[in-house]
């Protein structure tokens, strides 16, 4: 390169002296450039046959890196199952580490899918906890209510053997109450039969007493007045109570009534006759409802009966008959 640019340099006069043909000055340059060219041409000839040394070393480079390259083209042969293994290394492990990505991935969402499942595990062992803890409560209240169904099954039994006993009692309730009315019904038409009798004899007294026209004064002087029409039974026991315990009393009331025996002598039946038969039926009387009251006491001791329906009873079967007369507070 550097001959190149000073043969330009030699030659750029010469461009010059074409124009200036005419000038003398061109000549001794053109003898210049000669000598110039003769010395670059030396120059040349050195540069080539340094140029011819510099190509036998690059020859000889040339050779040396052509044998190089065979070396390398036979290394490379060598070498290329070398760099395809590299290849299907490098491909294997571009694969292995998408895999691992994938792997990463999903041991990332295994992960989070772990944490979730965690806390799922807590809350359902919390919630089973809660369960376990309802569940004891469950226990002990079926526990109790299983004690307190064996009370109410005991408690209902004993309830029916006391019905039992309750119904029992109610049927020799009732079976007593029908002996008791029937005696009641015994009592009435017995005692009806003898209020029948007792008019009967009053009225055959009566027609003695008209027909000898008081002959009967003349064996018994105590007379009494003739009963009312109705007489109650109350009165029929007070009467018999007060014979009994007051016997001067009765004496007095017929000394009282000796007086008029003579002037209603016809009209009146001695007191005799009338008190034994009522002193019978005030006893038939007393011992019927002493026999009922007796009869419902006992019954009234073991069963909370209610005497008032009985009583009702007997009040409505005496009634025909007597009066009652209750002078005490009712029954509860």
């Amino acid at each position: 390169m550097q001959f190149v640019e000073e043969f330009d340099s030699l030659y750029t006069p010469e461009e010059h002296q074409n124009d200036d043909s005419d000038d003398d000055k061109d000549k001794a340059e053109l003898l210049h450039s000669n000598s110039c060219l003769r010395t670059l041409n030396t120059d040349l000839q050195k540069a080539v046959e340094m140029a011819e040394d510099s190509n036998m070393l690059l020859r000889t480079e040339n050779n040396e890196l052509k044998n190089q390259i065979r070396s390398l083209k036979q290394s490379i042969q060598k070498v290329q199952p070398l760099v395809n293994e590299l290849e299907d290394i490098r491909a294997a492990k571009t694969e292995k580490d998408q895999i691992c990505d994938a792997v990463e991935a999903r041991l990332k969402r295994l992960a989070k899918e772990n944490e979730t499942l965690r806390q799922q595990v807590e809350v359902l062992t919390s919630e089973m906890s809660s369960f376990i803890l309802e569940r004891d409560q469950k226990e002990e209240e079926f526990t109790k209510l299983s004690c307190v169904l064996r009370a109410l099954q005991q408690q209902l039994e004993e309830s029916r053997l006391r019905l039992e006993q309750k119904d029992e009692l109610i049927n020799q309730r009732d079976l007593v109450i029908k002996q008791l009315k029937n005696s009641v019904s015994e009592y009435i038409t017995i005692n009806q039969d003898m209020k029948e009798n007792l008019k009967d004899l009053e009225d055959q007294l009566a027609f003695a007493l008209v027909s000898g026209e008081g002959s009967f004064m003349n064996v018994d002087m105590r007379l009494a007045l003739a009963p009312e029409n109705s007489v109650s039974l109350r009165e029929e026991l007070g009467i018999l109570s007060e014979d009994q315990m007051n016997p001067e009393e009765e004496q007095n009331e017929e000394e009282e009534n000796a007086e008029t025996l003579v002037e209603h002598s016809a009209l009146y039946v001695p007191k005799s006759v009338t008190h034994r038969y009522k002193r019978n039926i005030g006893t038939g009387a007393c011992a019927a409802v002493a026999l009922c009251f007796g009869v419902l006491g006992v019954f009234g001791v073991f069963t909370p009966i209610v005497l008032t329906d009985i009583l009702d009873t007997i009040r409505h079967l005496v009634q025909p008959y007597a009066r009652l007369y209750h002078s005490g507070l009712p029954p509860v």
